[in-house]
């Protein structure tokens, strides 16, 4: 995937859950594991088994390897089809 972002990309190897948060920013109690392969400031890049809609949002938590909890909502800015799907999220200020 083309780098695309301002902040320096960190790489990072952990699995989290994705939920769901439906227009209202609500959670909708829909998950989806991911495999984050790199973390920055502004987003961070995983790859997923599904495709997630773009513009879509999700609400997760993070462990860093200072093993301090980053609690996040996440928009969906691009999807890249592969055998699985690589996706580019970005923080949201929502």
């Amino acid at each position: 995937m083309e780098e695309k972002r301002r902040h320096k990309r960190l790489d990072l190897d952990v699995n989290i859950q994705l939920e769901r948060l439906d227009e209202a920013g609500v959670t909708t109690l829909k998950y989806v594991h991911v495999d984050v392969t790199d973390l920055s400031r502004s987003g961070m890049g995983f790859i997923c088994a599904r495709e997630l809609a773009k513009g879509s949002y999700y609400d997760t938590k993070i462990q860093i390897w200072t093993k301090e909890v980053l609690e996040v909502v996440l928009e969906i800015v691009r999807c890249e089809k592969k055998e699985i799907c690589t996706s580019m999220a970005r923080r949201s200020s929502a």
